[in-house]
């Protein structure tokens, strides 16, 4: 398998002019797993069912939901970690500082080694979709 990748343009914000353009690999809209589907592949690894296995990923999702409700930051070992980050209106001084500077709250996760693995170059294949081509491109070295 390769991961596809289409060809995009982006222009240097404020200008028109196209020594400014530069072409970059964007990685196109693949297709999704489900919770149904990911369910149903780890019960045949296991003595769970894919219904059993699809409940505790959900109850998973709902304590998650608690915890980072509460600040905290979430931890699944090698899979990765999740904890909120803020936009936030900058002001002069430490005393402006009020809740209300907050304009948005993002969820970051954090890879950990486990996923990171999946992510090492060394391991992964391109393949170019541009104008209906598929051909995939040499590995890295």
């Amino acid at each position: 398998m390769a991961i596809d990748y289409k060809v995009l343009g982006i222009q240097k914000p404020g200008t028109d002019e196209p020594q400014y353009l530069k072409y970059y690999p964007r990685p196109t809209s693949a297709q999704r797993v489900e919770i149904e589907e990911l369910a149903e592949e780890i019960s045949y690894s296991t003595t769970l069912t894919d219904v059993e296995v699809e409940g505790v990923i959900k109850a998973l999702i709902k304590q998650m939901q608690l915890h980072i409700a509460n600040g905290r930051i979430v931890a699944l070992g090698k899979f990765g970690s999740f904890r909120i980050t803020f936009h936030a209106e900058g002001v002069a001084t430490r005393e402006e500082v009020k809740a209300t500077s907050i304009k948005k709250v993002n969820l970051r996760f954090c890879p950990g080694t486990g996923l990171s693995k999946a992510l090492d170059l060394r391991n992964l294949k391109f393949r170019s979709i541009e104008a209906g081509s598929a051909t995939e491109e040499p590995e890295l070295p």
